[in-house]
């Protein structure tokens, strides 16, 4: 899987480094994954940034969505502190349709981003899910093709209460909206 990513970065000639071991070892060196604890970390701009702020329920959560394009698909990063104890410490997380992050428990985002009439988990907004750790911090990385960059301008991240249990119709069952961001362009 990650050699397939590393091929796809550089298809797309965007510039990444390897964060294991600590040395930046260069795109171009045949060394360059060593162990099974290399990630690949993107330090290129990116095409798109969600800033994320908690509401009323968790004003302390905060974070970054960063949408980088690739070939194929859009890189998604994301990185949050301030996630509140919940029961299991998973977090839905999820791109919905609205460009706004008003209205009471940010309404204004609306449902789940989608092309059509797909069932959760298959809109192309569903993610996957945040794990809480380290104090109530989260860091996500994940390629998708469910969309481009382009798409999900203007749209909103959002982070829920709860865990998505990826059955329930229509949004999974995550519970309330605590977190939201609107995606904009870099």
């Amino acid at each position: 899987c990650v050699q397939v990513l590393l091929l796809l970065m550089q298809s797309t000639r965007s510039f990444f480094r390897v964060l294991f071991p600590v040395e930046p070892i260069p795109m171009h060196s045949h060394n360059l994954l060593r162990g099974d604890d290399a990630m690949l970390i993107p330090t290129g701009r990116p095409g798109a940034t969600a800033e994320v702020r908690g509401g009323t329920a968790v004003p302390a959560l905060s974070g970054t969505v960063h949408f980088y394009p690739m070939w194929g698909g859009v890189l998604i990063v994301a990185q949050f502190r301030g996630l509140p104890r919940s029961g299991e410490g998973i977090f839905g997380f999820h791109i919905h349709q609205g460009g706004s992050c008003n209205g009471p428990d940010f309404g204004d985002t609306g449902s789940h981003f989608d092309f059509g009439s797909t069932r959760h988990p298959n809109h192309a907004g569903d993610m996957l899910p945040l794990f809480r750790c380290c104090g109530g911090r989260a860091y996500l990385s994940f390629v998708t093709s469910r969309f481009s960059v382009n798409d999900v301008i203007g749209r909103t991240v959002v982070v829920h209460s709860g865990a998505d249990d990826f059955r329930t119709q229509p949004a999974g069952n995550a519970g309330r909206k605590i977190g939201c961001g609107v995606i904009r362009r870099n």
